[in-house]
């Protein structure tokens, strides 16, 4: 069975399409086909621009940690989580009693992951609504994020495995980087590398960007790599960066961190 929204093909059982989310409409019989077909195509449309404005949030959100200093920094991303249209989602539960830190091993019992930071890091709660755990090291940083699809949207996204699913590349890179100009105000902003990888066993998107900011007269370049899966309804997003003549030296405990992040049954 084809999928209207995106041409593809379904299984004649799914309800939903396996690629971009759409709801699958079936041929039926008097005059109401045109009008379902016009319902499921806005319950669709409705459902894709939530998700997508998830994870605009979140990757703005994302990449303030980086780029302002930190009591600037929470009434930014404040504002910019508060501006972007049918975010419904609640923020993640930061309760020290699904928290178990173990040296430089984090797990969290409540979203089911487990991750290290690079050894000697200062290990402390995120900042914002979506942000989880961070890890410092001076203008280094490195951070978890997760965000779960609001439950009206949940008998949708129940048959979206992985983010593959309803977005591609090309289009994920192309959100981050208007989200964030759009976010932050800014008009510069180059795309130094993206494309698809696999995370936990689980395909992921990945962006490398820098761009110029300006904090009162201080204007510096800030370089971040950004990685993000989608699992049992999660978006987990883990992003790195600093300071852009600094990144070269801390890539390599960036993507070490990174690559130990693992989703948990408990």
């Amino acid at each position: 069975m084809f999928c209207e929204q995106c041409g593809k093909d379904n299984k004649e059982t799914s309800r939903y399409c396996q690629y971009c989310g759409a709801q699958v409409v079936r041929s039926n019989s008097g005059g109401s086909e045109s009008n379902t077909r016009e319902v499921d195509k806005a319950n669709g449309d409705k459902t894709t621009k939530v998700i997508r404005n998830i994870v605009v949030a979140i990757l703005i959100g994302l990449f303030l940690l980086v780029l302002v200093p930190y009591v600037a920094r929470q009434d930014a991303q404040k504002s910019i989580l508060e501006d972007i249209d049918n975010i419904e989602s609640a923020p993640v539960d930061k309760s020290a009693e699904f928290s178990e830190l173990k040296g430089n091993l984090y797990r969290n019992t409540k979203y089911e992951f487990r991750i290290k930071f690079p050894e000697g890091w200062d290990i402390k709660d995120g900042d914002g609504a979506y942000v989880l755990k961070k890890a410092v090291n001076g203008n280094h940083s490195i951070s978890v994020a997760v965000n779960e699809i609001p439950a009206e949207y949940a008998n949708i996204t129940n048959d979206i495995d992985t983010i593959e699913s309803f977005q591609t590349i090309e289009e994920w890179k192309d959100e981050f980087v208007q989200g964030t100009k759009e976010g932050l105000s800014v008009t510069e902003m180059e795309v130094m590398n993206y494309g698809e990888a696999k995370l936990d066993n689980e395909p992921a998107y990945w962006v490398k960007i820098t761009m110029p900011y300006s904090v009162l007269d201080t204007t510096f370049n800030s370089t971040q790599i950004t990685y993000q899966i989608f699992k049992n309804n999660k978006f987990y997003t883990i992003s790195a960066g600093t300071l852009t003549d600094e990144y070269a030296s801390a890539e390599s405990h960036f993507m070490k961190s990174i690559s130990t992040f693992v989703t948990e049954d408990f």
